[in-house]
């Protein structure tokens, strides 16, 4: 699903700059204000994401922790939710769900280990749960990315402003040529 919206997304921004770039070539001013509407949209989506972002971010921290729960007590039944867990804990560095307590002594699987690590103990695995390690890391992640929309939203309605400035131009410009000639 993640994978298709961000195609899409990819997509309709390659769509946008076409039509901008075929505007500015052909001195189109119904393809310049085109573009320059199709940013506009794109400012307003990406100011929605980032309000969405920050406003719900509690909500999406507590689902995760849920989430990370039930993935947690599968993992025994379940061969994609252990191997998921096994993921997470060697891409965030962590060890069980709560601590590394979770494991008994001597079930502490490789992942909660540095790959280094010839067999993994407690005294050589990483200390901190995962649980509360992916809610914090989702927490600064959806902060970053909430900045980076609303930055690129303010170059992005630079760009909408340009292309609007260049389409009263071209107006005035054709409407010259007409006269004149």
């Amino acid at each position: 699903m993640v994978p298709t919206i961000v195609i899409g997304f990819g997509v309709f921004i390659f769509l946008i700059s076409f039509i901008g770039c075929c505007g500015a070539m052909q001195q189109n001013v119904c393809l310049i204000e085109t573009y320059s509407i199709f940013m506009m949209v794109l400012v307003l989506l990406q100011v929605m994401l980032a309000c969405f972002i920050f406003l719900f971010i509690d909500d999406i921290q507590k689902d995760t922790g849920r989430s990370f729960s039930k993935l947690w007590r599968t993992r025994g039944t379940s061969l994609n939710s252990m191997m998921m867990v096994d993921m997470i804990q060697e891409n965030l560095e962590c060890c069980g769900s709560s601590n590394l307590f979770d494991y008994s002594e001597f079930s502490i699987p490789p992942s909660c280990c540095k790959k280094t690590v010839e067999r993994c103990t407690r005294e050589l695995s990483y200390g901190i749960g995962c649980r509360d390690h992916l809610k914090e890391s989702i927490k600064s992640s959806a902060s970053l990315i909430s900045y980076m929309c609303l930055g690129s939203a303010i170059f992005e309605l630079i760009a909408a402003i340009m292309g609007f400035i260049l389409s009263g131009y071209l107006r005035k410009v054709h409407e010259i040529r007409r006269c004149c000639y």
